[in-house]
């Protein structure tokens, strides 16, 4: 009979007699065996998912929105609009839901360009960005739509900004980004290089997935 198995018959009482024996020697000398198994890592932030979208002026512009944020994760950085995915949602519909409530703008074009990984050891939060790209519905004037501050209590405002210029944005400068975007540009430099040299998203779309 091997020594790990308990007896099945009478036969093996002496047998049993010393596997109990190595049981409770084994459970003296370690405990820990009779607890639970502790996951790993326990105390830290499960990842979540988030969505930034890039919301250009218009198809043919390589204009997009930024906004200044406040609160308490990533405040003073400067990020594009966004939040987290909801239960149920689809990535363009998150991207929808956001930029309509942040910035009230309708969007349409909507589509995914990539995804990055960010952990912020700072505040233990670990964060999935989906990064999507659209175009901001015009006014019905036909002049350029200007986006709104609807959630003053997390944005300080928004302004139309270029990759070229966004890629100055530094802690040292004054202006710093949102660390997601600091991971997009770490993390996709090819397609980075085309966000810097396109007009429009239209034309983005041979490199993005």
């Amino acid at each position: 009979m091997d020594r790990g198995s308990p007896p099945t018959s009478a036969s093996g009482t002496a047998r049993g007699k010393l596997w109990v024996h190595d049981l409770y020697a084994a459970i003296f000398l370690n405990p820990s065996i009779l607890r639970p198994a502790r996951r790993r890592h326990s105390s830290m932030a499960v990842p979540r998912i988030g969505v930034g979208v890039f919301v250009f002026a218009s198809r043919t512009s390589n204009r997009y929105l930024l906004g200044k944020r406040l609160g308490s994760h990533g405040a003073g950085t400067f990020a594009l609009p966004g939040g987290h995915l909801e239960f149920g949602e689809s990535f363009e519909q998150c991207a929808t839901r956001e930029v309509e409530e942040e910035t009230g703008l309708a969007i349409t074009d909507v589509r995914f360009l990539t995804a990055t990984n960010s952990v912020f050891h700072e505040t233990t939060k670990h964060y999935v960005t989906i990064f999507m790209t659209a175009v901001a519905r015009s006014a019905d004037d036909g002049l350029e739509p200007e986006p709104k501050v609807m959630e003053p209590d997390k944005c300080e405002g928004w302004s139309w900004s270029i990759f070229s210029d966004m890629r100055k944005m530094t802690a040292a400068t004054g202006a710093e980004l949102f660390k997601p975007l600091y991971s997009l540009m770490e993390q996709r430099t090819e397609l980075c290089k085309l966000l810097e040299s396109v007009s429009g998203p239209p034309g983005l779309f041979p490199a993005a997935q």
